[in-house]
Formats: C-alpha cells, sequence, structure tokens
C-alpha cells in the first residue's frame, strides 16, 4: 500500500480495534497543517456528543508498516495512543469557558508562514511575527494545543484583550519562563537541569548568550512575550537585548553590545534555518528589545537581502 491506501485503510478498519467498552466512536481522517504550512494526515476517534479529540498523525505508523510492521499490531497501537492520550487529557467542551477559561495560552509563530492556518483564528501581531492564542493541554510528557477560532471567541462572549490579559496570565503558570546560560545547558545536556537565571537579581552580560524558553521546552519562543520577563533580563545584563530567533521552542538573548552586527547574524540565523525542520523556524531576521521603549522589533539591518527583479528573471 502506498500511503494514501494506508490512510485509507486504517480509516476504513480502524473501529474494529476499539474496545467494546469505549463506547460508539466516529472516525475523522484530515489534513492538519502544521506551524510553517507543513501538512500532515491525522486520525482521531471522536466519542460521542464530544467537542474534541485527540489527533493522531499516521506518518510514523506508515513508516513503521513500509519497514514491514504487522498491520493489525499497527492498527491496536494507533488506538492504544489515542485512548491513553483521552485519559491523560482529559478534554474540557471547548464552548463551555468556565472549563477552559484556565488553559488558554498563546504561542510565538511566522505570520508570513502561516496566512492560511491563521485565517478564521484568533492572533495578534507582533511585528512580522504571530501571537496565536490557543487552548492547551499538558500533562508531563507531552504538550498540545487547539487554536481558537474567531467564532469560539463570539461563543464565550469576551473581547481580544480580554483574551490576552487572560491568555498572559495562565502562561506564567502553565508554562513558566525558565532563562539558562547557553553554555552551562550544553555542560548539563541530559543529565541535570541548569540554574534558571530568572531566579537571580543580576548576572555577568559579558560574554554571555542566554537560552530563553519555558519549564516544558515547547513552544517556548512564546515566553519571549511574558509581561515582564525582557524587562527583567535587560535589568539583569544592565543592557538592552539582541533576541535571535533560534526556533519555536527558544530564543537566544545577547547584550545590545554584543560586537557581532546583525547583519552577520541574521546571516548566520538564515543559514542555520537552511538545516533545520521547516516547522521549527521561527524567523529570518533579528529582533532587539530596548528597556526604555519595554517593545521587541525587527533589527532593519537583520533583514533578508532584497532580491533585484532582474537576477530574479534569470
Amino acid at each position: 500500500m502506498n500511503y494514501k491506501e494506508f490512510c485509507d485503510y486504517v480509516e476504513g478498519n480502524i473501529l474494529e480495534f476499539v474496545p467494546s467498552e469505549c463506547g460508539n466512536r466516529s472516525v475523522e481522517i484530515n489534513e492538519v497543517v502544521k506551524n510553517n504550512g507543513k501538512v500532515k494526515k491525522g486520525i482521531s476517534l471522536l466519542p460521542e456528543k464530544a467537542t474534541m479529540a485527540p489527533v493522531i498523525y499516521l506518518d510514523d505508523a506508515f513508516d513503521r508498516y513500509k519497514s514491514g510492521g504487522d498491520i493489525k499490531a499497527i492498527m491496536e497501537d494507533i488506538v492504544g495512543v489515542i485512548l491513553n492520550a483521552e485519559k491523560a487529557k482529559n478534554f474540557p467542551d471547548l464552548f463551555d469557558f468556565e472549563a477552559v477559561k484556565d488553559i488558554i495560552g498563546f504561542e510565538l509563530v511566522n505570520f508570513s508562514r502561516n496566512k492560511e492556518r491563521l485565517k478564521d483564528n484568533v492572533w495578534e501581531p507582533v511585528e512580522d511575527l504571530a501571537k496565536v492564542y490557543r487552548v492547551f493541554f499538558i500533562d508531563d510528557s507531552s504538550l498540545s494545543a487547539a487554536m481558537i477560532p474567531n467564532e469560539l471567541l463570539s461563543c464565550w462572549e469576551i473581547t481580544k484583550d480580554e483574551l490576552d490579559v487572560l491568555a498572559a496570565s495562565n502562561m506564567e503558570k502553565m508554562l513558566p519562563p525558565v532563562l539558562y546560560d547557553i553554555e552551562e545547558s550544553i555542560r548539563c545536556g541530559l543529565s541535570s537541569e541548569p540554574e534558571n537565571l530568572l531566579e537571580k537579581e543580576s548576572l555577568d552580560a559579558r560574554n554571555k548568550m542566554l537560552i530563553l524558553t519555558n519549564t516544558h521546552k515547547s513552544m517556548g519562543a512564546a515566553s519571549a512575550l511574558y509581561p515582564g520577563v525582557l524587562e527583567k533580563v535587560s535589568e539583569m545584563m544592565g543592557d538592552d537585548l539582541t533576541i535571535i530567533p533560534s526556533s519555536t521552542e527558544e530564543v537566544i538573548i545577547v547584550p545590545k553590545s554584543c560586537p557581532m552586527p546583525p547583519k552577520e547574524i541574521g546571516n548566520m540565523v538564515r543559514e542555520v534555518n537552511r538545516h533545520m525542520s521547516q516547522e521549527d523556524i521561527l524567523s529570518d531576521r533579528v529582533y532587539e528589545f530596548t528597556y526604555n521603549e519595554s517593545r521587541l522589533r525587527q533589527i532593519p539591518e537583520s533583514l533578508p537581502p532584497v532580491k533585484n527583479p532582474k537576477d530574479m528573471e534569470r
């Protein structure tokens, strides 16, 4: 079977592997547009009267099938993963604002790479990026999030400004920010957790490269938008900041007095992006945070060079 035939087979036969005690289910297989336009096939087994259910992507299952995996065992594992995810997440009714108000947050993504994905959903521009509001589902081993359609916001009967205040407060509780010295992080590796510098009052900024993310280390670039976080880092460093978009998972912070010119840093970012999974790319440019203005903005010198129209015609 090719990939399409495999997906059709899963859709047509998966219910045979759902235990009877799980009740009636409907099978949904959809093309899910992930970050930066990455498209994956996802399957869900929607219980009766449920508004949402876990989505499991079929790419890995198909790779396992191509490698000679037993199709029956693969189907049983798909069902098992879905049912375990249901138990872990305990999905609430999205239309019940009281049930979800404490798990509303946001992520930070590239706007131009996600234009289609952002349509009809709630988001705010941040320079060339997009602050996208989501309902989060977090446990010890995984993090997932559902985008918030405009119609759902209307159903909740709250404004976007109210949503933003709520999301900012929730993010600091759900996914607290952490700041690491990049050298210490490399030394610690997987053996231990480096010191969270946000718990310090000050630090020696000389020759420092810092990683800003969250405790889950997923969607961690959004921590740069938490109220007061960049202000605190700037105070600790005694300098304004240069923000390097490492990925959607984290940003790298260096003092504004760093001797490397923004143009060179921008070129470095674009070179790294060439070798990164497209789904993880945040931006191809560099940002600055000035304490007095308390805002994040692009550094013009770091932007990609504009192609000459004559060169494009060749």
